[in-house]
Parts: C-alpha cells; structure tokens; sequence
C-alpha cells in the first residue's frame, strides 16, 4: 500500500525549492529542500524516502516543520 504525499505549504515557489536543493552551501538543508520539492510535487512518501534516503516519519515531521 503506496502511503500518500505529505501536504506542503507553498512558502516558497516549486522553481525556488529546486534551485536551493541544488545550490544551498550546508548539504543538510540541500537534502532538505530536496525532500520538500520532491513532497510538493506530490510524490509518495515511499518514492521520496528511497530518493533521499530517508525514513517515511523524518519525511512527515520535515514536512510538518517546513509547513
């Protein structure tokens, strides 16, 4: 059973997340705003996790936190 997309609040614009996924300086937050561009295009948390390498709940609670 596929686990639903987190919910991301649209703070920053989808071109925004990218290009700080790409260029932040701290490769923390680089994975970061990866995650929450992967999540705000909907993709599953599953996909997301096995993308960044990590796990579903850290996913959910960044989500949270970023909202």
């Amino acid at each position: 059973m596929e686990a639903n997309p987190a919910h991301i609040v649209d703070h920053l614009c989808f071109a925004e997340l990218g290009r700080r996924a790409r260029t932040s300086d701290d490769p923390r937050a680089a994975r970061h705003y990866q995650a929450i561009w992967l999540l705000a295009q909907s993709k599953p948390l599953a996909e997301v996790a096995a993308t960044t390498g990590f796990v579903q709940r850290w996913l959910e609670q960044l989500a949270k936190r970023y909202n």
